[in-house]
């Protein structure tokens, strides 16, 4: 990117005029703000803040993302339904939708069908249930897909990126369709385009980023290619066409080695990159190999390397000697953020768990990680009797399915392994088991789920456009999130007794005589609650807690436990409040002007926002921050007192001196 990164998208977008009102209207009142470029960068500062809160990140993708860029049903052609039908019945006949393409067999499987059905398969008209399930697939998967790559661009990993970069990745991303394997490049989305969104790769990502710096600083580039490959790829980086980048990085990552024959060897060694290091040295160890990861680039293995260690596992190759890069950690010392595999989706591969758990143990912060190589051990366990087609036990059903906790692997998307596996079963049979209930009392649909009488929802459940529970009858159990963000009032609420995933509860003002389950896997949204009267929450949080509107901690109980971060924005005292001894994420307390009466957890795992305390008086830092503290209006010299105070955190004081 140019150092002007302002310049960059300007010369991208400014003639697009959504985008020149958006900017225009950020840089609103800037003083000495006058040129396009100069604008941008206050566009970009707002677009994070709104991404920061999630809250308002779930309320942008279903707001703006979902309704700009998800297809309607009605916009998906009659066609389509059409092939899927024919895919599955070539599928039952021992063929492959690969084999398809071959007008010979399609004719065949087309007359096999109207043999069988009687029908003439153009006139041929898909049930209506079918054809609902299949346009919620579609809808589903272009979410899900579009979710992925928003998530990872506002992720602790992608700080690497400029957000400029981010910006434009993602804005190009919103316009790629299906890959063409012949031309090597991303069809344009239409309005009609049923696939996904594209397949996210970090590695080829910060193979664009790196492109692109280098192009600016006249460096040359960083990929290894032939002659002929060369100039290819000069006149594509010339063009700055984001589709033709990334579908060429796509490209050269799968070139990329990945010996699976190796992968069952764990014999290796690993190695330090100490923080500060050449970055070159980490980019020369991993060059070569199609790991996934977006260090494989030196713009952010420069990043990476600029604030931690960075431990990798290089595992024998066919002459022993360790080169073959299998994990990745990232550490500062104390903390462990990152614990990276060469798996599909950065998740680790079926072997090497062994090697990170015993790292694990012996590394500072390595605890919080293990119950992951247990679980993926487990995984493992599950998979290869799914491949060998053996029963799975009740537990072993109970864990795949995640009813008693989520499963955690090492990469930023689910491990492939569990939907490879339930999408082969009985979703509704093996949950009948489970819970010793008839297959009736699952429910899979939202109209299954509000019939009454059921045991089990197996999903997420979005009642948002619901003002009222009178008459509401839930899952005893939900096994996702549950969306009330319509309720006003908890009247005639009767929530579930486990929620797998989040609990919103926007636009509840009181909880008063509402029972909650005493665990919620996910986040709990209570934003608009202004008090805590009569409030008893979960004893388990596996998520958010937000409380943005509280403006008081009396009668405030909070849970003993909160994966997530913990958002009370508007208390201006702390005075009744009792914090949990840990929080997994963030600690936002913005709203205080004194620290008399606050005594913080003894672990937070994100940062740290006390931004208005006006005095560091009485203000006792915690033993262990993961990230920043957030001190804006204490003056610089009371900041150095609290650097000298707590050695261990003086990097993590913001504003830095």
């Amino acid at each position: 990117m140019p150092e002007n990164f302002g310049e960059f998208l300007k010369k991208k977008y400014w003639g697009e005029e959504e985008f020149r009102k958006a900017v225009e209207k950020s840089a609103e009142g800037k003083k000495g703000v006058s040129k396009p470029a100069e604008k941008i960068p206050f566009y970009l500062e707002r677009i994070k803040k709104v991404l920061e809160k999630e809250k308002w990140k779930e309320f942008f993708k279903k707001i703006s993302l979902y309704q700009r860029f998800i297809i309607k049903p009605e916009n998906i052609p009659e066609d389509y339904f059409k092939n899927v039908l024919l895919g599955n019945f070539a599928e039952q006949k021992g063929y492959s939708r690969e084999q398809l393409k071959d007008p010979e067999i399609e004719k065949l499987i087309i007359d096999q069908f109207e043999k069988e059905t009687g029908q003439k398969f153009a006139d041929y008209q898909i049930p209506e249930k079918e054809k609902e399930s299949l346009v919620n697939q579609i809808i589903e998967n272009q979410k899900k897909s579009l979710d992925l790559w928003l998530d990872y661009l506002t992720s602790d990993e992608a700080e690497n990126y400029p957000e400029a970069f981010r910006y434009w990745a993602f804005a190009e991303m919103l316009k790629l369709g299906t890959y063409d394997q012949e031309r090597k490049e991303f069809t344009k989305r239409t309005e009609k385009t049923v696939a996904p969104f594209p397949e996210l790769n970090p590695q080829a990502l910060s193979i664009v980023l790196d492109e692109i710096k280098r192009k600016y600083s006249k460096e040359p580039s960083g990929l290894i290619l032939s002659e002929e490959k060369r100039k290819e790829f000069q006149k594509i980086l010339d063009s700055e066409n984001f589709n033709k980048l990334y579908s060429f990085a796509l490209e050269y990552v799968k070139s990329l080695l990945l010996p699976e024959e190796r992968l069952p060897i764990t014999k290796g060694e690993w190695r330090v990159f100490k923080k500060g290091s050449d970055p070159k040295e980490l980019v020369k160890a991993i060059q070569g190999f199609n790991t996934g990861w977006c260090i494989a680039s030196e713009a952010t293995a420069k990043s990476y390397l600029s604030r931690s260690d960075i431990l990798i596992f290089f595992s024998e190759d066919k002459d022993g000697k360790p080169t073959i890069p299998r994990v990745a950690i990232v550490t500062d010392g104390s903390q462990i953020s990152e614990v990276r595999g060469i798996a599909k989706n950065q998740n680790l591969d079926q072997y090497i768990t062994p090697v990170v758990e015993e790292k694990l143990k012996e590394m500072p912060g390595g605890e919080k990680w293990l119950k992951r190589t247990e679980q993926m051990k487990k995984l493992a366990e599950i998979y290869l009797k799914h491949c060998q087609g053996k029963e799975l036990t009740k537990e072993d059903l109970r864990f795949i399915y995640e009813i008693d906790e989520k499963i955690e692997g090492f990469g930023y998307k689910k491990d492939p392994r569990i939907e490879e596996i339930i999408k082969k079963r009985n979703i509704r049979k093996d949950l009948a088991k489970v819970f010793d209930c008839r297959e009736d009392q699952i429910s899979l649909t939202k109209e299954e789920a509000l019939k009454g009488d059921i045991k089990f929802h197996y999903g997420d459940l979005d009642l948002s456009s619901l003002t009222s529970a009178e008459g509401l009858e839930l899952p005893e159990e939900i096994g996702g999130s549950l969306d009330l963000s319509g309720l006003t009032s908890a009247k005639g609420l009767k929530l579930p007794k486990k929620i797998g995933g989040y609990l919103n509860l926007y636009s509840l003002t009181s909880a008063e005589g509402l029972e909650f389950p005493e665990e919620i896997g996910g986040s709990l949204y209570l934003n608009s609650l202004t008090s805590a009267k009569g409030l008893k929450l979960p004893k388990k949080i596996g998520g958010y807690l937000n409380l943005n509107s509280l403006t008081s901690a009396e009668g405030l109980e909070l849970p003993e436990e909160i994966g997530g971060s913990l958002y009370l924005r508007s208390l201006t005292s702390a005075e009744g409040l009792k914090l949990p001894e840990k929080i997994g994420g963030d600690l936002f307390l913005d709203g205080l002007t004194s620290a008399k009466g606050l005594k913080l957890p003894e672990k937070i795992g994100g940062s740290l926002y006390l931004r208005g305390l006006t005095s560091a008086e009485g203000l006792e830092l915690p033993e262990e921050i993961g990230r920043n503290v957030y001190l804006d209006s204490l003056t610089s010299a009371e900041r150095n007192e609290l650097r000298k105070k707590y050695p261990h955190l003086a990097e993590k004081i913001y504003p830095k001196p």
